[in-house]
């Protein structure tokens, strides 16, 4: 059990809503219904005053966080490196390799998040992704260093100021050039996806490779549904080379083939060419 904490919020981790502020402090894993329960009866404050929920917090308040037992999953120290393409006091930008979850889960305990946090363990706002890779995918993801930056760049994260580009190889040979792809997309049962009353997912595919039995393509997605590209793709007949929802899986020895090649928004632009080998390489220049 922890005892009574007196938090000064930082600069980095001002305009939060209190209750995610205290996920924070106290771990994913802590139910909302206990946070709820904390604030309800008073027991957290803000500057010595009972707080609600959504109330944001500000540089500088004093915000007690009483004792509790902390459900926060002990991963000890995290020796895996991490690839940093660029950072600056807002951001980081990072590799992500193949493989390895964005997020904890039930049987995974080294993620990126915990190799980011134990990097950065001594700062005030542990880096938060502002957006989720599938596990097997690999390449550009973003990390914000401050909470008024994640809500930045949320707030233009499905705008035509941000553009979201994709390799893959994908089986089959693929003909459709400048394909737009539009398609409901909804997760089902076992994280399979489905077109049962979902959400419009839109795409766009050029294709670089066309070969006899795999062809590599360049997708720019302006949604981000869960599986989109896989889900869309697989439907048309042509699924990612490795996926093991959608597609063949391992048949061909591989990991899956999709990877976050480019991100880009006004005075920033980042791109990283995927580490694949023998006959899934790629040009070194993608047009």
């Amino acid at each position: 059990m922890s005892k009574v904490e007196n938090c000064r919020v930082s600069e980095q981790e001002s305009g939060q809503k209190i209750i995610s502020y205290l996920k924070r402090k106290m771990g994913r894993n802590f139910p909302d219904s206990g946070l709820m329960r904390l604030i309800r009866t008073g027991q957290v404050r803000v500057n010595k005053r009972r707080c609600k929920a959504f109330q944001r917090i500000s540089t500088d308040d004093i915000v007690r966080i009483p004792p509790h037992q902390n459900t926060q999953k002990v991963e000890g120290p995290n020796k895996e490196p991490i690839t940093i393409i660029f950072e600056n006091q807002d951001f980081l930008v990072l590799e992500k390799p193949a493989g390895i979850p964005v997020h904890s889960g039930t049987r995974q305990l080294d993620t990126l998040v915990s190799r980011v946090h134990s990097k950065f363990q001594d700062t005030k706002f542990k880096p938060t992704p502002v957006h989720r890779l599938d596990k097997d995918t690999s390449g550009l993801i973003l990390f914000a260093k401050s909470y008024s930056w994640l809500r930045r760049m949320h707030d233009i994260w499905s705008t035509p100021d941000l553009r979201k580009v994709y390799l893959a190889w994908v089986e089959g040979s693929w003909q459709d050039n400048g394909l737009k792809m539009q398609d409901k997309v909804e997760k089902k049962y076992h994280g399979v996806c489905t077109e049962e009353q979902g959400k419009t997912a839109l795409s766009k595919v050029d294709c670089i490779v066309t070969g006899k039995d795999f062809s590599l393509l360049k997708i720019v997605i302006f949604t981000g549904r869960t599986h989109q590209i896989r889900f869309q793709l697989a439907k048309r007949g042509f699924p990612v080379v490795g996926d093991k929802k959608y597609g063949n899986g391992l048949k061909y020895g591989q990991t899956m083939l999709l990877h976050s090649y480019k991100l880009s928004w006004p005075e920033h632009d980042f791109v990283l060419l995927p580490r694949w080998k023998d006959e899934f390489n790629i040009p070194k220049k993608i047009p």
